[in-house]
Formats: structure tokens, sequence, C-alpha cells
């Protein structure tokens, strides 16, 4: 295949294009950039929310830039950015699961358009610049223990539960939401899983838009870490493991890049614009 094989460039967020704590790198920024350049289409997949993605790429100057927020729920288009549409979870299944946490005792996050909702405890640096990352893109937090709660009647588009030292009562949860119809759970790291409605993913959305642009996902370089880009790894033609990515997702993918903290999303791109793609591809 070559480089002009590829019109759709995806990326995830956090363990991919971001370094560890959550920090932006320009190279990373600029690597977009030049692919846009050269008219290849780019955007940003992440289990966190719209416009928090949003607000990442108006930092970097990655304009015209798709946002797939919250694993598909939400997908925006910059650099207005333009709401394209949302994925809201019925309002029986909602409750149905946010009733499963409290049962379990269970702590975790939900999200609505507009308002991050979490009953999680931050007290580290790394936590505190995750909340101020959607405080910068102008959502609403709600942190405290009653915070699931106020979540119950909002029109919800994603939810976590944490593992936070409980785990029986955790996998107890994690067992009774995922037999409940209409769900699927991923994860985005360890002791947490996502939950989300099932035909709502990642995939689902660059699908969606690359017949958008009339491109096949055999044109499409995607790059990721972790068991929720397994979906749309798996169907990308230029799939893309970060070196710091699961052994699963190592095994799934057909290239290989630096890790996170190395820039690897940036290496991944220059390899493919200057038509060195051996560099980041796996033995056979």
């Amino acid at each position: 295949m070559q480089t002009n094989d590829v019109r759709l460039i995806v990326t995830d967020l956090d363990g991919t294009f971001l370094g560890d704590g959550g920090i932006l790198f320009e190279q990373n920024g600029a690597a977009f950039r030049e692919a846009s350049r050269q008219g290849i289409a780019i955007a940003i997949a992440t289990g966190r929310m719209a416009p928090v993605a949003a607000h990442m790429a108006s930092t970097l100057g990655m304009h015209r830039c798709t946002l797939i927020g919250l694993n598909g729920g939400q997908v925006w288009d910059s650099p207005a950015p333009v709401h394209i549409e949302q994925h809201v979870f019925p309002t029986s299944l909602s409750h149905a699961i946010l009733d499963i946490i409290r049962e379990h005792h269970c702590r975790g996050n939900a999200y609505s358009e507009d308002t991050f909702y979490s009953t999680q405890r931050y007290s580290t640096e790394a936590g505190e610049r995750f909340k101020k990352s959607y405080s910068e893109a102008g959502i609403r937090i709600i942190n405290h223990d009653s915070a699931l709660d106020l979540a119950y009647d909002a029109p919800l588009l994603k939810m976590l539960v944490r593992d936070t030292g409980d785990t029986q009562a955790y996998l107890a949860c994690k067992e009774a939401i995922g037999a409940l119809p209409g769900v699927y759970l991923a994860s985005s790291f360890a002791h947490n899983f996502e939950i989300m409605q099932k035909g709502i993913s990642k995939a689902e959305a660059v699908s969606h838009l690359a017949a958008s642009l009339g491109i096949s996902m055999s044109q499409v370089m995607a790059f990721g870490d972790y068991d929720n880009d397994l979906p749309l790894l798996s169907q990308c033609g230029y799939s893309v493991a970060m070196g710091n990515a699961l052994p699963e997702v190592k095994d799934t993918c057909r290239f290989l890049t630096k890790t996170n903290e190395e820039c690897g999303v940036a290496y991944g791109i220059h390899a493919l614009l200057n038509n060195q793609l051996d560099l980041i591809r796996k033995p056979v």
C-alpha cells in the first residue's frame, strides 16, 4: 500500500495522543497539522467528552478535525465546533444502570452533553489535571458522593465504574450491568469499565465518518492502546499500536510505533508521510 492510500487518520487520546497525566505534546499536533495540509482528514476518537477533545485540538491548531467523544456517544466537527450527533441512553436503561451502581456502593462517573458527574475522589495531581481539562472545555463538574443521584434523570451518553478497593462489589456490579439488554462494556484503562449502548462505539463512528468522506476503512490509519480501541483497530487498513499498548492491542495491529511518552503518534504519522512505513511495520 502507498502513503496516498490513507485518507483519514484517527487517534485515541489517553495513553496514545496524550502523555501520562494527560499532557499535550506539540509534536503530535504538528504531525496532524501536516497530515491535514496534505489533504488527509483527521479525527480524535476518545472515551472523553467531545468538548474536551475539541479544546485539545484547538490548543494544538488541529482545525477541521472530527471529534468522536464518549466512545462514539458524541460526534462533533471543528473548528466551530459543530455538534453533529449524540446517542442518549433510554431513560429506563440509564436508571437501571445507576440503580445497580448504587446497590453495590460503587464509585464512578456519568456524562451528559455538558456535565461530568463523578463520585470518584480526586486527590492526585493527575486527577486534578483531569478535572481541569473538563472545566477548561466549559464542562460543568459535579464531584461529590451524591453526584450520580443528581445524574439520575439527566440525558446520559456514557457511564463508568471504578474499582476503588472493594473488588468483590466492583465485579458483582460489572456482572449485573453487563447482563442488561442493550449494554456493552469496554475499558480505557485498568480497574474500570465503561458502560455504552450496544451499537455505539469508536468503530461505528469512524466507519460512518469514512463513509461520509467516500472512503473505505482500508484507507484509515488509527492509533490506540487499550481494549476500547480494539474494534476500531481491527477494522482499519493501517492499525497502529502504541509501544505502551496492551499485548492484545499489539497482536491485533499491523504496525507498532513508539510509546505515548515518546510521541509515538507523531512518529507513526511521519513514517506514513515520508513513505517510511517499514519503520513501524511489525515483522511478519
